[in-house]
């Protein structure tokens, strides 16, 4: 199974910086491309529509539709009316929630404002398990929409006889249950245009800590870029490096008895139908190799 499976929840965590938003918009370019539609619940009100057209959608449209609602209830109500209006629909849908971490439940809001409201110890944990227990899950199933939730990478508070901080995701553990596949990402380095050139973008580094699809636990490398997000050719070529497969001296990369910089074979991959179709099939070689 490659990518994100439809009928299904996955989720993707991560800490500040790592590339949760620019994952998610790679997906959602991929589902307008193959004549789908999207919902992007932005509940952190933090994206803008500069950074989506940088990676390749024009916002706005009935392609990709764009909510900031401030409440967790409301949000969450929203995503069921879209996977109820969409769960007989021939074309995929992808729902991106974004983020877990965001937005605030209507009795925090009102106890913040002064107002009179009963505490609940763990309401945002008790909403999204909630919400995962509604029979609108069960559309999902036989459906093809794509149901995304992107969470932050926190700190927990020390507590008991081994007081260390250890990293957490909000939400309770309804998102954990839920979830078909869970990915973890993290940043792996910068790169740089040039060697003292201004950084364009950076490594990120995903593990499948969940899946319920595939086998878990793997690991893989690629190189995100921060005006077209991750550049699946580029990451053939950084994969094929670190297996050998692709000779890399100085910067200069070798194969078949030729030799080019790594811009300049990704422009030629992208040129030559044949040449990308030779590199994707040591790609897939290796791939075997790496994991029989």
């Amino acid at each position: 199974h490659d990518g994100l499976p439809c009928g299904r929840v996955s989720e993707v965590s991560g800490p500040e910086g790592s590339g949760k938003t620019l994952i998610a918009l790679s997906a959602a370019r991929e589902c307008i491309t193959l004549g789908g539609q999207v919902w992007y619940f932005d509940v952190e009100h933090g994206l803008e529509e500069d950074w989506v057209v940088k990676n390749g959608i024009t916002p706005n449209t009935p392609q990709f539709r764009v909510e900031e609602p401030f409440y967790i209830e409301d949000a969450l109500n929203a995503v069921e009316l879209v996977v109820l209006e969409r769960k007989g629909a021939d074309t995929p849908t992808l729902i991106v929630y974004d983020t877990i971490a965001g937005g605030v439940a209507k009795c925090d809001a009102m106890e913040v404002r002064g107002m009179a409201a009963h505490q609940v110890v763990g309401k945002r944990a008790t909403l999204f398990t909630d919400f995962f227990k509604r029979e609108t899950m069960g559309y999902l199933r036989n459906s093809k929409i794509i149901l995304l939730f992107l969470n932050h990478q926190k700190m927990s508070i020390p507590t008991g006889p081994i007081r260390f901080p250890r990293p957490t995701t909000p939400g309770g553990m309804g998102p954990k249950f839920a979830a078909a596949v869970r990915i973890r990402i993290e940043s792996d380095g910068s790169i740089k245009s040039g060697a003292d050139g201004p950084k364009i973008g950076q490594f990120a580094e995903c593990k499948i800590i969940k899946n319920k699809v595939d086998r878990p636990g793997r690991t893989c490398s690629f190189p995100i870029f921060w005006n077209g997000g991750p550049d699946a050719d580029m990451g053939l070529i950084y994969y094929l490096t670190s297996q050998g497969v692709l000779a890399d001296t100085g910067g200069w990369i070798t194969w078949d008895d030729k030799r080019w910089r790594k811009n300049g074979l990704r422009d030629n991959m992208r040129a030559d139908p044949e040449l990308r179709g030779r590199i994707v099939q040591a790609a897939q070689t290796a791939y075997r190799k790496e994991w029989s």
